[in-house]
């Protein structure tokens, strides 16, 4: 009964009258209130539980914790609140995949916490999280998100081994990380790396080949992007690394970056001339405004065909403008370059 507009509150009909209802689905809706916790969990065989994306409050039911075959078990995107200890899903050994995300839990996690369960996923946004849990024996882990959290310090290298190296997607944002503990290794599959919003400083680094999803936005690196680092990047669909105190030159290897559509290196102290990517033709949004760029738009430019966004603004920037056929940028893509002359600024090139 997913993606419909049910409203009122959960029916506890449906578990009291099909106690051998295996998948309950009532995810975005528009159910709200308690979750009646009233149910024999011994009377329930449920092994899926989604009510994901609507307005259920108060705290987690209590029988939840007691289904022994629960497999799935998907909260998100309600009003959720109180205090979940997570050492409370340990027990749960056919336990699959946990999203508690974006609801008014506060998730703790005590010292003797333990999963028997081999999870695919783990799904924490926004769960008031003070530290990460002891995931070491999660070897069939691919989904981790602990973004949005109260985490700080170091990024443990023991997190790069879940699912013993196989980790495919890896949210880290919107945290207090200051450093990635050493030596690590990234995992060779991992698709989607998120560390936006951090306090990451040092060294940046190297993702692993495979990656398409890259953001370290909103860091304080204060390094420079590493000379090869377009050359790991020959799968990445999207890399941003805006505001986050890059220094140095953006080096040219970002040409190698053949498949990337969205390129994000603004608000940084990158100096240098844009390097030539007119063979990145995939490539939708460049910004790399805010920085300290110079010397001229390369002609290069206009071969980006699929080109929907750009902004060089607020630069060292000088001659004139490429004429870009099939685009219409403003003069706000160009502003902030005193050097820069032609349409679409009033400034004539004389």
């Amino acid at each position: 009964m997913a993606y419909n507009s049910l409203t009122g509150n959960f029916p506890n009909s449906l578990l009291t009258a099909l106690p051998s209802l295996d998948d309950l689905d009532l995810s975005y809706n528009m159910l709200s209130g308690h979750v009646v916790d009233n149910v024999s969990s011994e009377e329930l065989g449920l092994r899926n539980l989604d009510l994901s994306g609507n307005k259920f409050e108060g705290p987690v039911p209590g029988f939840v914790f007691d289904l022994a075959h629960l497999s799935t078990l998907k909260l998100a995107g309600n009003k959720f609140s109180g205090r979940v200890d997570l050492g409370r899903f340990g027990k749960m050994q056919e336990l699959y995949a946990l999203d508690l995300s974006y609801n008014n839990l506060r998730v703790s996690v005590n010292a003797n916490f333990t999963l028997q369960s081999k999870l695919n996923s783990i799904l924490l946004a926004s769960c008031k999280l003070q530290q990460i849990p002891d995931l070491k024996n999660q070897s069939k882990l691919l989904m981790l998100d602990l973004s949005d959290n109260k985490l700080s310090g170091e990024i443990p290298n023991w997190i790069w081994n879940l699912g013993d190296g196989y980790l495919r997607f890896l949210n880290l944002s919107h945290n207090k990380f200051s450093i990635l503990e050493m030596p690590y290794t990234f995992p060779f599959l991992l698709d989607v790396l998120d560390l936006h919003d951090n306090y990451l400083e040092g060294d940046i680094p190297v993702p692993p080949r495979r990656v398409y999803h890259l953001d370290y936005s909103n860091n304080n690196f204060k390094s420079s992007i590493p000379v090869g680092f377009g050359n790991v990047l020959k799968s990445t669909l999207f890399f941003s690394i805006a505001n986050s105190n890059v220094v140095g030159v953006i080096p040219e290897s970002i040409r190698n970056a053949s498949s990337l559509r969205d390129l994000n290196l603004s608000r940084n102290a990158l100096t240098g001339p844009i390097p030539l990517i007119g063979n990145l033709k995939d490539l939708r949004s460049l910004d790399l405004s805010v920085n300290g760029l110079d010397g001229s738009i390369p002609d290069e430019l206009t071969n980006l065909k699929q080109l929907l966004f750009l902004n060089v603004s607020y630069n060292h920037l000088s001659g004139r403008i490429p004429q870009f056929h099939d685009q219409t940028f403003t003069e706000l893509s160009f502003e902030g370059n005193e050097g820069l002359c032609g349409p679409p600024l009033k400034k004539s090139c004389g």
